[in-house]
């Protein structure tokens, strides 16, 4: 830890990015947007490591990159530009 050249070789993997898909108050429409989400998610082969369902009900996608969150942002904004979400950045 004091050898800042060894260090600096050494490398971190990637930081997982998170992808928050917001509750919508009439759960038809949730459904609707869970579904708009997941279609995305399977036609564009985006790689989750993990998703659940936050306190206050919202759905959280845990993405393998920036990257493939940022794609599944722009995706889900095209289809529909109403759906809640959040990329909060670390």
């Amino acid at each position: 830890w004091h050898n800042s050249e060894r260090l600096a070789a050494v490398k971190a993997p990637p930081t997982p990015s998170i992808f928050v898909l917001g509750k919508a108050e009439d759960p038809n429409r949730n459904k609707n947007h869970i579904d708009i989400v997941e279609k995305a998610i399977m036609d564009n082969n985006i790689s989750l490591q993990n998703t659940y369902k936050n306190r206050n009900g919202e759905v959280v996608l845990v993405c393998e990159s920036e990257v493939s969150r940022d794609l599944l942002q722009n995706i889900v904004s095209n289809v529909d530009s109403n759906i809640p979400t959040k990329t909060p950045k670390g």
